[in-house]
């Protein structure tokens, strides 16, 4: 996980907000998110743009482990996201 923390996490967004990887393997890519004042909108709700942080960053890490990561790179093309309710505390 050193290369990924390396790579993809230290001085991020990621690492900002506090998106933590739990699981990566070749079939699964697992992440945690803090809701906390990093990553809270000003009424004190989960920002919306730290959700698509979120699958975005798990996106691009499950791609990027599919690919020849020697001579390939990922990135998002575009995101779409609804927000079907709110989130005030947690994980």
């Amino acid at each position: 996980m050193s290369i990924l923390q390396d790579k993809f996490v230290k001085n991020t967004i990621i690492d900002a907000i506090g998106i933590e990887f739990v699981e990566i393997n070749e079939n699964n890519v697992v992440a945690t998110m803090p809701v906390h004042d990093a990553s809270r909108q000003p009424m004190g709700m989960l920002h919306g743009g730290a959700s698509v942080v979120l699958a975005e960053s798990v996106a691009s890490i499950g791609a990027w482990n599919l690919v020849d990561q020697e001579t390939e790179y990922v990135v998002g093309l575009e995101i779409n996201a609804n927000h079907i309710r709110g989130k005030k505390a947690g994980k």
